[in-house]
């Protein structure tokens, strides 16, 4: 009794005991979960010796073992899948280690029914989602493959290229095509990259560039500008600058369908339009080319080159598609910084098989816009021409800078 005439309650001796007793088996727990965790993975046998052995550690050994078994499932890793998913109710693998057996033994409906239960319960599991892919592509389930592809790339980076080059082939199968063009409409992660794979050796870059022309325009003008480069730019690569050149001009705003003529965006205003039929502009360590506004003059706008004089570089090009003849091509031009300058530039026309039409050297620069001129001829065998702002070296390394405007491009 205390003094104020109550009793303090007091555990019993045997009740301590079971509170020692489960303190030291909820210890054991803690230890023996750290270390299969830290083992399950690279050393499932160290794991599996922590009495009771975990699921994980058992399903890691089954698929250690299937690995050295050259992917046979025996009834030894069957036995130890078992016991990992009665150990751990809610693991994926020994779910997926079934779905394999059954899929060895032909039973295709069984193992989807399997590897679709392990993907719900692993979203990470990388076999069961390429398993998925591959399964769905096989058996015509286009859209089911198609959403197994964007997870796929996610967890295994380097089979990227692989994936995109499946579901670029897909753009020439009816079907496929439709289901691709409804996954494309909602912008997933890799919608640019796919139309950049339309320059690789195994891809149909006339079935993408016409899958693009289906599609709304992305509406992230990076975006739509890179993804109709890259596939306007590999469809001219095969020879069909034609094909390119209808799809380009489809592709830009009504307002400026009626200004395309030889030269696109002469005074670099900014015009829409994809290259290559319109500028496209370098900027590494060699070099920038970017369009500015340029208040002091009539055009308001003009290209600002820089060049660092150590490597040829080129800065700016655009495809124009002319027929034979002879022409004149006309530009304004000025220095942008004082000082002497060794590397110079020069404005170049070139058939499309990159034979030298004409040069233009832009050098001896003076503070305000000055006009320059360059006449060339196209031959027969030319199919369009490449208009290429260059940057030389010269003999001395220095820096340029010049801006430049007013490109017109006339037939004599």
């Amino acid at each position: 009794m205390t003094e104020s005439g109550t009793e303090t309650s007091h555990p019993s001796s045997s009740l301590r005991l079971t509170i020692l007793l489960a303190a030291a088996l909820l210890s054991w727990l803690i230890v023996r979960n750290a270390v299969q965790r830290a083992f399950n993975t690279d050393h499932p046998d160290v794991g599996a010796m922590f009495w009771p052995a975990d699921g994980r550690s058992l399903s890691t050994i089954a698929r250690s073992r299937i690995a050295n078994n050259d992917g046979a499932i025996d009834d030894n890793i069957k036995a130890l899948s078992k016991d990992a998913l009665r150990r751990d109710p809610l693991l994926a693998d020994p779910i997926i280690i079934n779905a394999l057996a059954v899929n060895a033994d032909g039973n295709l409906p069984q193992a989807l029914r399997l590897m679709e239960d392990a993907r719900h319960r692993d979203p990470r599991s990388a076999i069961a989602r390429f398993w998925l892919l591959d399964y769905y592509f096989r058996h015509a389930q286009y859209a089911e493959g198609i959403e197994e592809a964007g997870p796929a790339m996610r967890l295994r980076p380097e089979s990227r290229g692989a994936i995109l080059a499946v579901l670029g082939a897909l753009a020439d199968i009816p079907p496929a095509r439709a289901a691709l063009r409804a996954k494309l409409a909602q912008r997933p992660f890799w919608r640019v990259a796919l139309f950049q794979t339309a320059g690789q050796d195994f891809a149909q870059p006339e079935k993408l560039l016409g899958l693009l022309q289906e599609l709304p325009r992305n509406p992230d003008r990076q975006a739509a500008s890179d993804e109709e480069q890259a596939t306007l730019m590999a469809v001219v690569a095969r020879g069909h600058d034609d094909v390119a050149y209808r799809a380009w001009k489809s592709m830009l705003p009504p307002t400026f369908r009626n200004r395309v003529g030889t030269v696109y965006d002469g005074n670099f205003a900014g015009w829409p339009g994809a290259a290559p039929f319109n500028w496209r502009y370098e900027s590494d360590k060699d070099g920038t080319a970017k369009p500015v506004k340029v208040a002091d003059i009539p055009e308001a706008s003009a290209l600002d080159v820089s060049y660092n004089g150590s490597n040829a570089a080129i800065l700016a090009e655009q495809y124009v598609r002319i027929g034979p003849g002879n022409y004149r091509l006309n530009l304004r031009v000025r220095q942008r910084a004082r000082g002497a300058t060794s590397g110079q530039f020069k404005m170049q026309a070139r058939c499309m098989d990159g034979t030298l039409l004409g040069d233009l050297p832009l050098d001896n620069l003076r503070e305000q816009f000055e006009p320059r001129s360059l006449t060339f001829t196209v031959p027969e065998n030319c199919a369009g021409v490449r208009l290429r702002l260059t940057g030389d070296p010269g003999e001395v390394f220095s820096e340029a800078e010049a801006q430049l405007t007013g490109v017109v491009l006339t037939k004599l």
